[in-house]
């Protein structure tokens, strides 16, 4: 007589807050007393859990009669930053037990944090031995800046592996740069560029390239 429902997340944005909502639906006539927990942790690519993030306590929670609900569990950037590991996977469960039926719901799912894409602006074609210029870019999504910040630019055929120091970025602010290739095999190529911080790692971009002799 009582519907739980952990809302679904598919995906939450790098950086910022999020949300954990659990709906509760009361359909029986009478009051319903719930103890439980929602919580959160950071887990490995492969699904084993890896850090406890937050957690809430349901204690003793009341629900009316023919009435619904919603419990939140916010988590903020500073409380899971440290404890993410792998591929930003997220796993967020729940267990709630009815007092007055002794029935308990159990649920869980699993969500990503989605890291900015590194922009490439460049030509759609190009000839051997001649210079390329690429634009990158991507706007900086944590409320801190980007320090001992560097750009790893590779591609076979395009350019010899090129690792490029890169100034601070500022919290919230687009950082932009152009870098160089120097094509020396026909065909299409790809080029791949990496951002990588002290606070921020693998904001990854690529492009293809049509290189004639």
């Amino acid at each position: 007589d009582v519907q739980f429902e952990l809302l679904e997340k598919e995906t939450a944005p790098y950086g910022k807050d999020f949300e954990i909502i659990l709906k509760i639906s009361n359909n029986s006539k009478e009051i319903r007393t719930l103890s439980g927990s929602i919580c959160t942790s950071s887990m490995y690519y492969t699904g084993v859990p890896a850090k406890r993030v937050k957690s809430l306590a349901i204690d003793n929670e009341k629900i009316a009669a023919n009435k619904s609900k919603e419990l939140s569990l916010k988590v903020t950037f500073d409380e899971y930053y440290s404890k993410l590991v792998d591929q930003c996977h997220m796993k967020m469960s729940c267990m709630c037990t009815i007092l007055e039926t002794k029935h308990t719901y159990v649920d869980q799912d699993t969500f990503r944090l989605i890291k900015p894409e590194l922009k490439i602006k460049a030509p759609a074609a190009g000839k051997v031995g001649e210079k390329i210029k690429a634009e990158v870019s991507f706007t900086n999504p944590l409320p801190c800046a980007l320090t001992s910040s560097e750009l790893t630019v590779e591609g076979t055929g395009l350019t010899k592996n090129q690792v490029i120091p890169q100034t601070i970025v500022p919290s919230n602010q687009t950082f932009m740069t152009t870098v160089e290739i120097l094509p020396t095999k026909a065909g299409l190529r790809e080029l791949i560029v990496s951002f990588n911080s002290k606070e921020l790692e693998m904001v990854d971009g690529s492009c293809e390239i049509k290189i004639s002799e």
